[in-house]
């Protein structure tokens, strides 16, 4: 089961079990509101990349992962960062 609902420019997915215990939420909202800490983690780890579209951020239990999409000429990458340790998440290379 799972609610949906905006806060703003922010939208949420709240997901629950049957018996209504809370299960993650996925926030889904543009890149400009990411957290600077980690667009300069992304930028200084992918320098030849630029950061675009949404940025889901999930939460599950006391975990938290921003997962950012990238691009540059020749691919688009899904980067995975959670406590302040990224990895690639999603890599997909451009049709040329």
């Amino acid at each position: 089961i799972h609610i949906t609902c905006s806060t703003g420019d922010v939208r949420n997915r709240v997901y629950y079990t049957l018996k209504g215990r809370w299960v993650n939420t996925i926030k889904t909202y543009d890149n400009s509101m990411l957290p600077q800490d980690v667009r300069d983690l992304i930028i200084d780890s992918y320098p030849r990349f630029k950061i675009f579209g949404v940025v889901l951020e999930v939460h599950v239990g006391q975990k938290m992962a921003h997962l950012v999409l990238i691009e540059n000429d020749k691919a688009w990458k899904r980067i995975k960062v959670v406590e302040g340790e990224y990895e690639e998440y999603e890599s997909y290379k451009k049709s040329l």
